[in-house]
């Protein structure tokens, strides 16, 4: 049996290619799991690892790219199977295939969730999955592990450690990255080579969403400059989509080019990825062989890169905690006509209101774009809008894409929120996506304030947001509930606007607990409408807790104006201790808002 370590000293190795797109190019929906296939479709896996390794291919990667908890949770039972399953196919397309000389790569691949500080897992958590996953495909037989396509430097440092803690088997760590040499978390190629070569890959390298133009491109200076041992596997192109079917252009014969030029250029491991079939590796087996026989071997200071500032501020920021500051919540229209809404808002400023909270389809239930809804604010009415900025509809790309459209539409006022789950409103089976914590939209919001996005990558601009916090002073752990607060203060938030408080002792309770928190704080109010209103927010909105002295007028209440007068004693009480207050009316009578404003003010 061949020595990979050995192999890889003396000679360039061609990894395989596609597996998961090759499956659905053979009929598997591409909404199928692929690593599923192993124990669904088990005599057809066999036989795409068996055309590889009659294509030439000296590493075959089992299919079990995707298998993990996080992905198959559904599956969760059979996870450890399919990883089992995976191996013993590829044992014995090597046996059949009387090619004892390939390796058995057990692929793994990202688990499809973010480390802390934008996610919820540690680095910890997330190391002691891969080596769960790492062990049974070691145990199985695999002669190498392959951790591919990650986007994360972080991510994949945790893999790598966690295996080295129990094994010395050889490792290639393979990083996906854009054309501009960063990944989509913002880590420099450059600088993720080195790294994960430090920490234990016996081979660094990249694969997947670049196409062998780009991947050439990006990675020909590392090549040039380190002797860091380097894999590189491009997908066939850029995908298209041609009657619901994922294409891909390139062909077997630019692969075979493509092979020379990365043998050219110090690569060790050389495959390719999405897109590609063993026609591409046959092609390129032809351009190794030759290469070989050339004996065509290779070879460290990261580089650094630079930035920039300069943009427009917040009326809210400069007056907020020098100034008591008067803001109301009001909800987009339900429709595209928004001129009642207008009118509402022009009479809130004339009688003193500084700015107002512009709501994001709150209780899931659907209206206009806040965004859209506070330009138009702006444009007509001239006064400063606070955008609420919901996680449950937004994904990481869609959170970074909307802020900055948000700023350069004039919006410098973030309220960083989760949003209601999609369950409670118009469109329950809607995806509720919550990519990231509230933490980690805070951070992001920073970020964009620094000139880069979620990872570090530089933009060419940056934005002055000014973020605020929500909190909740009627929590049950009210430790806990600062501390949190903490943390959002720590990703930088600037001021904080806690949930509506029915109780001016435990809002006083709230602010000692936070009394290392220097940030203002926009005291929550507001009018309830009725006894029956108070009975569904204690009963049915997380969050609220309504005492029994507030319950107990709103039963005695004779007209529709006791949750108006029970905001204002509060309010009153309040005032003191707070650097504003934000309103909410629950009626939504504009009477009973510019009352609450005029007894406030």
């Amino acid at each position: 049996m061949a020595n990979f370590r050995d192999e890889l000293s003396r000679r360039i190795l061609l990894s395989d290619g596609a597996v998961g797109t090759y499956l659905n190019e053979k009929g598997v929906p591409e909404s199928e799991n692929r690593s599923l296939q192993c124990i669904r479709r088990p005599d057809l896996v066999l036989s795409i690892y068996r055309e590889y390794l009659e294509a030439g291919a000296d590493i075959i990667r089992t299919n079990t790219f995707d298998a993990n908890p996080i992905k198959l949770r559904e599956q969760k039972d059979h996870l450890e199977h399919i990883l089992q399953a995976g191996v013993d196919l590829a044992l014995k397309a090597r046996a059949e295939a009387s090619k004892p000389e390939a390796f058995i790569a057990g692929s793994i691949g990202p688990l499809g969730v973010l480390l802390r500080p934008y996610g919820i897992y540690t680095f910890q958590e997330m190391g002691e999955t891969f080596m769960d996953l790492a062990r049974t495909l070691i145990d199985r037989g695999v002669d190498l592990i392959v951790f591919e396509t990650f986007t994360s430097l972080l991510e994949i440092k945790a893999a790598i450690t966690a295996v080295r803690k129990f094994s010395d088997i050889p490792i290639l760590g393979s990083m996906t990255f854009n054309a501009d040499g960063f990944s989509a978390l913002g880590d420099d190629l450059y600088k993720s080579m080195v790294e994960i070569h430090s920490i234990g890959t016996d081979v660094s390298g990249i694969n997947c969403f670049l196409g062998p133009k780009d991947s050439h491109e990006i990675s020909e200076s590392f090549l040039r400059e380190t002797r860091v041992p380097f894999s590189v596997m491009p997908n066939a192109g850029i995908p298209t989509v041609v009657n619901r079917r994922t294409i891909y252009l390139s062909n077997p014969e630019y692969f075979k080019e493509y092979a020379r030029v990365f043998a050219r250029a110090g690569a060790n491991i050389i495959g390719s990825c999405c897109g590609t079939t063993p026609a591409h590796t046959l092609r390129m087996r032809e351009v190794i062989d030759e290469m070989n026989r050339q004996s065509v071997l290779k070879r460290l200071t990261p580089r650094s890169r630079g930035r920039k500032t300069p943009p427009m501020s917040s009326g809210l920021e400069e007056k907020l905690g020098r100034e008591f500051t008067l803001t109301v919540e009001v909800a987009p229209p339900k429709t595209i006509n928004y001129a009642r809404s207008l009118e509402r808002i022009r009479e809130l400023k004339s009688q003193g209101v500084d700015a107002i909270n512009v709501t994001e389809n709150p209780l899931a239930k659907i209206r206009m774009s806040p965004s859209a809804f506070s330009r138009i604010i702006l444009e007509e009415i001239g006064i400063e809008p606070i955008l609420h900025f919901t996680l449950r509809d937004r994904n990481l790309l869609a959170i970074q894409s909307d802020l900055l459209g948000a700023y350069a539409l004039g919006i410098k006022n973030i309220f960083a929120i989760k949003g209601d789950p999609s369950i409670m409103g118009d469109f329950p089976a809607a995806t509720t996506v919550y990519d990231v914590d509230t933490v980690g939209l805070i951070r992001i919001v920073k970020n964009l304030n620094e000139g880069k996005d979620i990872a570090g990558k530089p933009l060419k601009s940056n934005t002055a947001f000014f973020c605020g916090a929500a909190a909740n002073p009627s929590s049950s752990d009210p430790v806990g509930e600062a501390q949190r607060l903490r943390e959002k203060v720590a990703a930088g938030a600037r001021f904080i606007i806690p949930q509506p408080v029915f109780d001016v002792a435990v809002f006083a309770r709230f602010l000692e607990e936070i009394g290392d928190v220097e940030v203002p704080v926009l005291a929550g109010l507001m009018e309830i409408k009725d006894l029956r209103y108070a009975q569904f927010l204690n009963n049915e909105v997380p969050g609220f807790c309504i005492p029994a002295p507030v319950i107990e007028r709103l039963a005695a209440a004779k007209d529709d104006g006791e949750g108006m007068r029970v905001a204002i004693d509060l309010g009153l009480a309040l005032k003191p201790l707070v650097s504003g207050l934000y309103l909410v009316s629950s009626s939504h009578k504009l009477s009973h808002l510019l009352a609450m404003v005029e007894a406030l003010r």
